[in-house]
């Protein structure tokens, strides 16, 4: 993520200086265009640094798809029983470390690319000194000329060298031109045109942009568009050198024809990057070009000119190196939430007046070592209570109307052991009533304690994902309404098929690691509150879909698998399932949730 932010900065700096030049083209010299092209490359070199020493702002937030990072848990709720181990294990096959091969290709390139200047400077350096200094009068009062045409006041060393090689400055710090052992044969004014060809290159100090560039290219090598640049730099360097050397009094049609005979006599010669040579064969025609057009712009930037570009790269540089896309939670009211949490109002429910809120009789039981997966919680008719293979966390739940996932503290056994139990009352109480009787209970037998409160919790916002949703619409007679008193369905007629109960709603493990969703009947809300028990937090439906569906569908472990590198493997992630196969995006949100917290709670006494 780091990376990719650094690129989209340095994209961004980039795209700034290519928009400058397209709307001053027309107005601007070579050494304008080289001064823009300059300026960006030397934010992008100073975009790392100032990242990691400036503190930062947020100019971007989006919306943060979860499944980023594995779930853990609500906040402070218990962690969830983990469904499987990470995909990225299941098949016993290693997987490859991606994220470190490509980190380790990114290094290689930027240690390869950056070996590559440090050997160009030595091999310019052996250049030098293997070079002798040139003490002909005629060269130095030649050289005196046309350092005072081109302005430069450093100490420059005039060289020669025993191959052909061509016409060069070399140097950041001490500057030297190097000329061929045939440049004693040139005549005067093609000498002239040279040494004031490369005087330009010392005064405006190419050598060192030349090298910057290198660099930049070293480091962001994966980026073409600092690829392009430095090669534009390469060549509006040549062309403002032109311009100088043209301002200074050389005639335009002697100078093209020195560069044409040096290009084709010297094109032979090879001079490593970060020196500048004057002439090569693939930018000659261009050059030439240039140098006749006689309305050409060949200004150069005055210092307040170049004051502006530099105060213009700061204020580009700091706030984009400072600044961070940020992934933002939606933050979600108390109201929202408790409609995504809200569950059998049996919190609600109030006896009557002299009514008793006690089971008439209750057995309780650790449920046997062989009884068979499954487990059942029904408030039956005729006030009958029905348990059978629950944890003591389901009948808390179901006790006092929470989602099992808000459920906070308590040991770990009362999630561990499992508990058989029947329970009795006279009459036809309602399912709330009852609920209070099996919180008399719990409060007698197990000794629970508990009280509610509220936290700061992470939660989930459904939505539709781009395209639409992909939920199958229910049609009549999929399923049947269920009785509102709750009783059992009739009995069946002879070969009929029983249909399902419209919203019904069930997860389960019937083709492990995953869990097979099936629901008939249900709405965007019950879609919801199934993805909630899925994933032990709050879903707030903010999906805005009407009707009913059916859903037939196989959801990866909760837990979503990592590479290697411990990246998230999107492809087995239950929310890429979810956006993908059913249409419905997941996104992260947080907010206050009323949670049910165990103050004390022991194990029963057998009956």
């Amino acid at each position: 993520m780091i990376v990719i932010s650094i690129l989209a900065k340095v994209t961004l700096m980039l795209g700034a200086g290519a928009a400058i030049q397209i709307a001053l083209a027309r107005r601007m010299s070579a050494a304008t265009r080289h001064l823009v092209w300059m300026l960006a490359i030397a934010g992008v070199l100073l975009l790392p640094a100032l990242a990691i020493s400036l503190p930062d702002w947020t100019p971007v937030e989006y919306t943060e798809p979860a499944g980023v990072v594995p779930i853990l848990g609500a906040g402070s709720l218990e962690p969830p029983v983990l469904d499987a181990p990470a995909a990225a294990s299941i098949s016993g096959t290693p997987r490859i470390q991606w994220s470190w091969i490509l980190a380790a290709i990114y290094v290689a390139g930027v240690v390869l690319l950056l070996a590559r200047v440090v050997l160009q400077h030595v091999w310019t350096h052996r250049l030098v000194r293997a070079a002798t200094p040139i003490v002909d009068a005629s060269w130095l009062q030649l050289f005196d000329e046309c350092s005072a045409r081109i302005g430069v006041r450093r100490p420059v060393h005039m060289l020669r060298t025993a191959g052909d090689t061509m016409p060069l400055a070399a140097g950041i710090r001490r500057a030297s031109i190097v000329l061929p052992a045939l440049a004693d044969s040139w005549p005067e004014d093609r000498r002239r045109a040279v040494l004031l060809h490369e005087l330009a290159h010392v005064e405006r100090h190419d050598c060192l942009t030349q090298t910057l560039a290198a660099v930049a290219c070293a480091v962001y090598w994966p980026h073409p568009g600092v690829w392009w640049i430095a090669t534009r730099l390469r060549a509006e360097r040549e062309l403002a050198c032109d311009d100088r050397v043209l301002a200074a009094g050389e005639d335009a049609r002697e100078y093209a024809g020195h560069l044409l005979e040096l290009a084709y006599t010297l094109s032979h010669s090879s001079a490593p990057a970060v020196a500048v040579t004057m002439a090569r064969p693939r930018e000659l025609e261009g050059r030439m070009l240039a140098a006749l057009d006689a309305a050409r712009n060949r200004a150069i930037p005055a210092l307040r000119n170049r004051l502006a570009g530099a105060a213009v790269l700061v204020a580009l540089t700091v706030p984009v190196a400072a600044a961070t896309i940020t992934p933002r939670r939606h933050m979600l009211d108390a109201e929202e939430l408790s409609g995504a949490t809200r569950e059998r109002a049996a919190r609600n429910a109030t006896p009557a007046a002299g009514q008793r809120l006690a089971f008439d009789v209750a057995s309780i039981k650790r449920t046997p070592a062989d009884t068979g997966p499954g487990a059942d919680f029904a408030a039956q008719p005729g006030g009958r209570l029905h348990v059978r293979n629950n944890a003591v966390t389901n009948l808390i739940a179901n006790a006092y109307g929470v989602q099992g996932y808000l459920l906070v503290g308590g040991p770990e056994w009362i999630r561990a052991d499992r508990y058989d139990m029947q329970a009795k009352v006279e009459g036809e109480p309602s399912r709330p009533e009852m609920m209070l009787m099996l919180q008399a209970l719990l409060a007698d037998r197990f000794q629970l304690r508990v009280h509610r409160e509220t936290r700061d919790l992470p939660a989930y916002v459904l939505t539709v994902a781009r395209g639409g949703a992909k939920l199958t619409p229910a049609k009549d007679g999929d399923c049947v309404a269920p009785r509102p008193d709750g009783a059992p369905p009739p009995p069946l007629a002879p070969g009929e098929i029983r249909r399902p109960s419209c919203g019904n709603n069930n997860m389960s493990r019937t083709n492990p690691p995953n869990i097979t969703w099936t629901a008939v009947g249900i709405d965007a809300a019950g879609v919801a509150g199934a993805l909630a028990n899925y994933f032990r937090r709050p879903v707030v439906n903010r999906t805005g879909l009407a009707g009913f569906f059916n859903i037939q569908q196989d959801l990866p472990p909760l837990q979503p698998a990592t590479t290697d590198g411990g990246a998230p493997d999107s492809a087995a992630s239950v929310f890429t399932v979810l956006q993908e196969q059913l249409g419905l995006r997941v996104e992260e949100g947080r907010g206050p949730v009323e949670v049910l917290v165990i103050d004390r709670v022991e194990r029963p006494t057998e009956n």
